[in-house]
């Protein structure tokens, strides 16, 4: 019994000999030896390590130094986010909820599809107005964080460049910068205000070498029982140069107001009657009728429309969404539209 168990703290000390992407013999931080120490934490950091090797195999020498960058900036930010000087409990919880949260980014942002490489960029920031108050070790009125992802094209065409150049404008936009001439750092620096959590990721919806479609998602949480969550649809012609428009889609001025029931009715089936907003509520949200290009995912198969936070119903419903098909939407489409060339949707990730 005594070498069994001699065997197995052998075994155990061999495996955490080194965590994927550092030597344990050679630990000196806090956040090394604790990766070092808990199975858990190595866990993730042999999962973040995984997602940053295939960035660096499948992006070009050029992006992947942006990413490398990025990644050295984070770790700089995650020693402050994520203090050693919290209970060990505390310290556990925040380290594994930031590597989840940039091995996400990471294994969801590098993906190749019809031909094009995207890649996330990154910024990680972290500001204080002063002492903190530690009556809240997640989350504290004298301190700023911020954590802001957002794509890009490797290996850009010239039309390629030209979307990368205003996926920035669209991030601006989103996180509520109307300051003129605000760049993207600026911006970051001023929602990640101390007092605010503030982060944004990005999906893919659906790309070919015609047309491109993104969602920019930004959750903000100021304290509370829960923070908000806003989203915006980047929807860009390539082979155009330019942004989608609700023009480019229908051709008959009626849509706006002939699709509000069908999209009530397409609601109501989806969530139930007794989720969606009635009455007043309900009138309000489509007195200006359906939303438009920055609440839709066009694809080969259809038409999405996405509903904010309490737009049509009770924030458990999160951010609603419902689909016409090309068929369905047939009497208002402009006839240059041409569904078919459209890319097919991607898949959600789970």
């Amino acid at each position: 019994m005594q070498r069994i168990l001699t065997a197995a703290l052998l075994s155990f000390a061999a495996l955490r000999a080194h965590a994927a992407s550092f030597d344990c013999k050679a630990a000196h931080t806090p956040r090394e030896h604790a990766v070092c120490s808990d199975p858990k934490l190595s866990a993730l950091d042999d999962k973040l390590a995984a997602a940053y090797k295939n960035a660096q195999a499948t992006l070009s020498p050029s992006a992947f130094a942006l990413v490398q960058s990025d990644q050295r900036d984070w770790l700089r930010r995650l020693d402050q986010a994520c203090p050693s000087t919290a209970s060990a409990h505390d310290y556990s919880t925040c380290l594994t909820n930031r590597y989840n949260q940039r091995s996400q980014q990471l294994a969801a942002g590098v993906q190749t599809l019809n031909g094009i490489t995207f890649y996330p960029r990154g910024r990680f920031l972290y500001t204080t107005s002063g002492k903190p108050s530690n009556e809240n070790y997640f989350y504290d009125p004298n301190i700023g964080q911020g954590s802001f992802t957002w794509p890009q094209i490797d290996n850009p065409t010239p039309p390629q460049q030209l979307w990368n150049h205003h996926v920035e404008a669209a991030v601006i936009a989103l996180l509520g910068d109307k300051s003129p001439g605000h760049t993207l750092e600026q911006t970051f620096h001023t929602a990640a205000s101390p007092g605010t959590y503030d982060t944004l990721t990005y999906r893919i919806r659906a790309a070919n070498q015609r047309f491109l479609s993104a969602v920019l998602d930004n959750y903000t949480y100021t304290g509370g029982a829960h923070g908000g969550t806003s989203q915006v649809s980047f929807l860009w012609w390539l082979d155009q140069g330019r942004a989608l428009t609700a023009s480019d889609v229908f051709s008959n001025p009626a849509w706006k107001q002939k699709l509000v029931e069908p999209t009530i009715n397409k609601l109501q089936t989806k969530y139930g009657k007794e989720m969606i907003w009635k009455g007043d509520e309900l009138h309000n949200a489509f007195s200006k009728g359906i939303p438009g290009p920055t609440a839709w995912t066009p694809t080969s198969e259809g038409l999405t429309l996405t509903f904010g936070q309490y737009e049509v119903g009770p924030y458990v419903l999160g951010m609603p969404e419902v689909t016409f098909s090309w068929d369905e939407l047939r009497p208002y489409l402009n006839p240059n539209l041409h569904p078919e060339t459209l890319p097919p949707p991607i898949p959600e990730r789970q």
